[in-house]
């Protein structure tokens, strides 16, 4: 019983803390539309954990190996560093 009252109250706040960033966003969107400018796109934030890699590394990686793969011949010659 005690545990339901303390989600409630939580997810009170949670909820008000959304309504307030809402109605910020909605205030700054209204005077863009009113000055005639462009509204700003919304960016989320990203944490550095989930942030993923750009493709373009992660291939460059994927093709290091699998040259490194190709061209081993029991040695280290032809090798790239990775």
């Amino acid at each position: 019983m005690q545990y339901d009252v303390i989600v409630t109250m939580m997810a009170s706040a949670l909820f008000a803390i959304i309504g307030v960033l809402a109605y910020r966003q909605g205030v700054k969107d209204g005077r863009a539309i009113k000055d005639n400018k462009p509204l700003e796109e919304i960016k989320p934030r990203v944490l550095p954990m989930f942030k993923v890699e750009k493709k373009d590394a992660v291939e460059d990686y994927y093709n290091k190996v699998m040259t490194n793969l190709n061209n081993y011949n029991g040695s280290s010659e032809g090798q790239i560093d990775v």
